[in-house]
């Protein structure tokens, strides 16, 4: 009986410590970059092989599962799809490889993406919305590091901060 007791007090306790979960502070997403004295194809190409090496898809022709299009600069990756507990997320980008200026090539990052939480299921929206865009901020982050070990680092880069719902 005396350990019941104890066992039940841990879980209370356990429940009330994370049921008052502070929310993650937002994390900076990379939105912009622009390389200079590198041309604007190896760019383009570095950005396509650096999404497929970190496991998106695209396709040349098939909008539905993203877009390569290398005379208009544009990459688009398919939806990925993510599953945590009773929520389920879905995220996407989308690339803009312009060359701006004579030697200076930028590649903007537009992230779409939402969440939902299962039917029946009461979440904290503002803790998912920082959880959500911190993972996908993580993500992109990576593909501009693949990027970079590809073609060296930007001259610039620019930050903001994703808003899910």
């Amino acid at each position: 009986m005396k350990y019941g007791i104890t066992i039940g007090c841990l879980l209370l306790a356990g429940l009330l410590f994370f049921g008052c979960a502070s929310i993650p502070p937002s994390k900076s997403c990379i939105n912009r970059a622009v390389w200079k004295s590198v041309p604007r194809d190896k760019v383009f190409d570095s950005c396509v092989k650096a999404l497929h090496l970190q496991g998106y898809t695209m396709q040349a022709t098939d909008s539905t599962l993203g877009v390569v299009d290398k005379s208009l600069g544009i990459i688009g990756t398919d939806w990925i799809r993510v599953r945590d507990g009773a929520v389920t997320a879905k995220y996407r980008f989308n690339f803009l490889v312009s060359e701006d200026s004579p030697g200076a090539v930028t590649v903007s990052v537009n992230t779409k993406g939402n969440w939902k939480a299962d039917s029946g299921y009461n979440v904290d929206e503002e803790w998912w919305n920082a959880y959500i865009g911190n993972k996908i901020a993580d993500n992109i982050k990576d593909v501009f590091s693949e990027i970079e070990r590809l073609i060296g680092p930007p001259a610039t880069t620019g930050y903001t901060t994703n808003a899910w719902k």
